[in-house]
């Protein structure tokens, strides 16, 4: 008896290309969802980054805000990946470094989109996770940061 059907080897092409498409259709909604989760996580690494900044800058202060020498009362550098504060150092000399001041000083205010460098850069607080952060005292030195300014 003949057989009425022949034996399936593979896929037919209609199958691999409803395949195909089931994957980029997947792969365009999960990228831009991943982007975004990223931009979030840097910026929250960031946040984390500069109150550690602050806490460690304050707590400099704090053990040296009475002393009369006006060694090391401009700034300092808080280094991310050791956890030391260095007064008196600065980091970075690049004036386009990211700066945030005025009414970015509020770390929990900034978003993923705050700007942290000139206008003419389109660099913003969720795209780079800063590893040094210079502390920028005011020059009264009562405890204020003037300005907080990051380098990669």
């Amino acid at each position: 008896m003949k057989k009425l059907c022949r034996e399936k080897n593979g896929f037919t092409l209609a199958e691999l290309l409803i395949v195909v498409a089931i994957i980029a259709v997947l792969a365009s909604i999960s990228i831009p969802i991943f982007s975004r989760v990223l931009r979030k996580a840097r910026l929250a690494a960031n946040q984390a980054n500069a109150r550690a900044a602050y806490a460690a800058a304050m707590v400099w202060y704090m053990e040296n805000s009475n002393t009369t020498e006006q060694v090391n009362k401009d700034a300092g550098t808080f280094d991310a990946s050791t956890g030391v504060f260095t007064p008196g150092v600065i980091s970075t000399t690049n004036p386009n470094a990211p700066r945030f001041e005025d009414a970015n000083i509020n770390i929990d205010g900034w978003t993923v989109d705050t700007p942290s460098r000139p206008a003419y850069d389109k660099r913003r607080a969720g795209d780079v996770v800063y590893k040094k952060w210079d502390i920028y005292w005011s020059s009264s030195f009562d405890g204020t940061i003037d300005a907080y300014v990051a380098s990669e």
